[in-house]
């Protein structure tokens, strides 16, 4: 606390609680996703995984093994390609079969994207805040059944029909 007396000249100017926490916070960086992620339509624990996926923090075979711990990095849904959190979510067969069937229901047009741009790009061109949220919602619910579905198709070496 100090350092921030000297550097800010608190002793002259005056010290507040929010400045000097302000100050022990440092530079935060804005994101943009918050209200996808933290949107009061989301369930919590799509939320939750949306919110590690954002932060490229599952638990997918490209970081397993890198860290060791898994040898074969083939997708669990398509056992194609390196299962990464892009291809898991945008670019696998089986993901793509989700994210088309549920655009169409919706009414909107998929368009490949990526993780921090997919909510974007579902939201653009819609000016009733209601059906924002509702679509944010739906993006949310759908990277969750495809992570749960991913994760069925370890535990139980079946893949669920999309």
């Amino acid at each position: 606390m100090r350092v921030g007396f000297e550097s800010n000249n608190w002793a002259e100017t005056g010290y507040s609680i929010k400045h000097g926490y302000e100050w022990l916070q440092g530079d935060l960086s804005t994101v943009t996703w918050t209200k996808w992620i933290w949107n009061k339509f989301n369930i919590p624990k799509h939320f939750f995984i949306a919110w590690l996926s954002i932060h490229d923090r599952l638990r997918l075979r490209d970081r397993l093994c890198e860290l060791g711990v898994y040898n074969e990095e083939a997708c669990l849904l398509c056992v194609s390609v390196l299962e990464n959190l892009q291809h898991l979510f945008f670019k696998c067969k089986y993901s793509k079969v989700c994210m088309v069937n549920i655009c169409a229901w919706i009414g909107i047009r998929f368009r490949m994207c990526n993780i921090e741009d997919a909510w974007k790009v579902w939201i653009r061109g819609i000016k009733d805040q209601i059906k924002r949220k509702v679509l944010l919602a739906a993006l949310t619910a759908i990277l969750y059944h495809i992570w749960l579905a991913r994760n069925h198709s370890y535990c139980q070496k079946t893949v669920i029909n999309p």
